[in-house]
């Protein structure tokens, strides 16, 4: 089982180490059967043995400390489960709230996963990082937080720091969603440029370094929480993601200007003379440079929807490309982006 396709069940890096290990033990394991005290039958010897036993059965076994790894044996009729995740203060053992059960199907290879080890056999661990972020300066915080590349590869623990200097009680993933909806607030307040959909715009004071950790913010909140920054206009994502432009952009531009602006510029594909001078006032907000009429209308509202959504934010996607593209466009594609943004758009 190649690292793409474990990330599918096991999206969280944390689970997907603690079944590594558990994998690797038990490889270990079968060397110490001499001395263990398990029952003649042993996990590796089930699952070398599936094509004897029913296929949809799973290997029930419940691993959360080194005892209970000695006790496999024992554990074969017992729960369907395995319960998986980060175990870091042995305080903690047995406390499951935020575990991921998986299924370890008979099928299931000890060699596909342990692979993933390096030359020496061990299993790769990632660093545990905790940032420091403080409550009114979570923008700052988190963007000097990722501008450093390393920290995708590392194990992230989030610590609220109070107005007071104290750190904010919470733990788990509901403070990393505190974190970044803080995060998008502020980043919406202060880079971007719309009303309902948006698209972050060119700052002087933002070079290539930051624009990447805004990225890389994205794909942490994407792949450890499902975190996705609605807001920020479709066409302007679908570009990042996978470097391609939706034929027609009219729709999207009608949700990024004002309400106001969309009223005129509705009423005038409807009745043109109606609303003739309020019509161009609004298209010179935009820098409109062609003479307007009922006919060529459709097609200049494409061109001003073009120069806002896609051009004029272009520094900003070329930022966000190597970093946004490669991962998302493996979880999705331009259908299931859509499909994303309108059940999330119908939930808030």
């Amino acid at each position: 089982m190649k690292e793409d396709d474990l990330k599918r069940y096991l999206p969280v890096y944390g689970d997907r180490l603690a079944t590594i290990n558990f994998c690797k033990r038990l490889t270990k394991s079968k060397e110490r059967e001499a001395d263990d005290n398990l029952s003649d039958t042993t996990l590796p010897d089930v699952l070398q043995s599936n094509q004897q036993e029913n296929n949809n059965n799973v290997v029930p076994v419940c691993v959360n400390t080194e005892q209970q790894m000695d006790d496999v044996g024992r554990l074969m009729e017992s729960d369907s489960e395995v319960e998986l995740g980060p175990i870091r203060n042995p305080s903690t053992l047995g406390h499951l709230d935020d575990t991921l059960p998986y299924d370890v199907p008979f099928h299931s290879s000890i060699v596909d996963i342990t692979a993933h080890t390096d030359s020496n056999g061990e299993v790769p661990v990632a660093p545990l990082v905790t940032l420091h972020i403080r409550r009114g300066n979570t923008m700052a915080d988190m963007m000097t937080a990722f501008s450093d590349p390393h920290v995708m590869n590392s194990e992230i623990l989030i610590d609220r720091v109070l107005p007071d200097g104290t750190i904010e009680k919470g733990t788990g993933s509901g403070v990393l969603k505190d974190t970044l909806t803080e995060f998008w607030g502020e980043f919406g307040e202060r880079c971007t440029v719309g009303a309902s959909y948006k698209v972050p715009y060119v700052r002087h004071d933002y070079n290539r370094f930051k624009w990447e950790a805004v990225a890389r913010i994205i794909i942490k909140g994407w792949t450890e929480v499902q975190y996705f920054p609605i807001f920020i206009a479709p066409a302007f994502m679908e570009q990042v993601i996978f470097d391609s432009e939706q034929p027609s952009l009219a729709n999207i531009f009608l949700q990024y200007i004002s309400e106001a602006e969309r009223s005129v510029i509705s009423q005038a594909m409807v009745d043109f003379e109606s609303v003739n001078d309020d019509l161009l006032d609004v298209l010179g907000q935009y820098d409109c440079k062609t003479m307007v009429t009922a006919n060529n209308l459709t097609e200049i509202i494409e061109e001003l929807a073009h120069k806002e959504l896609i051009q004029k934010p272009a520094f900003i996607a070329d930022c966000w490309k190597p970093i946004v593209g490669p991962t998302l466009a493996t979880s999705m594609n331009k259908e299931s982006l859509m499909d994303l943004y309108s059940k999330l758009t119908q939930l808030y």
